[in-house]
């Protein structure tokens, strides 16, 4: 994992995957093999970087926000049709 990938949340059990979901801000090799990369972000890494400065409160293992952070656009990207990848 490296930074700006949207990666799987789950808890220790590897099939307990939902709807959540991170956004990593540097790397982090830990997670590599063991949550599913299912895209990454191409645009706007400024706002990714952003999120760095938000307060937050650890639950466990996982760090949070301490408000919703809600993503109001995304667009999926087909690989085969962007060329400056």
């Amino acid at each position: 994992h490296v930074k700006g990938p949207l990666s799987m949340g789950r808890m220790a059990d590897p099939d307990s995957g939902g709807s959540s979901f991170s956004m990593l801000l540097g790397k982090a090799p830990h997670l590599d093999h063991q949550y599913t990369v299912f895209g990454r972000i191409l645009e706007g890494l400024d706002v990714l970087e952003s999120l760095e400065h938000v307060e937050t409160t650890r639950q466990g293992i996982f760090v949070m926000p301490k408000e919703r952070i809600e993503i109001s656009t995304a667009i999926v990207v087909d690989k085969d049709a962007r060329t400056e990848l």
